[in-house]
């Protein structure tokens, strides 16, 4: 599988997607702690995320999402 992000690549992030809808799952996001990684799994508001080289990062709450990625260059 080829990774979604490389190292140095630019991408663009907004908090639009989840102003009227929540994250879900398969979404890549954009933490507070600017770490990007996909949700996993989703319950009570609390999104469980992973790296692209499978490591799994933990449970976070919605508020510590800034943003969706929506473009990568």
């Amino acid at each position: 599988m080829i990774p979604t992000l490389k190292e140095n690549d630019i991408v663009l992030a907004s908090k639009l997607p989840y102003l009227f809808k929540p994250p879900k799952i398969g979404d890549i996001v954009i933490t507070k702690s600017s770490l990007i990684k996909k949700i996993v799994e989703a319950k009570d508001g609390k999104y469980f995320l992973r790296g692209e080289d499978g490591h799994n990062f933990g449970w976070i709450a919605k508020k510590d999402i800034l943003g969706k990625l929506i473009y990568k260059l």
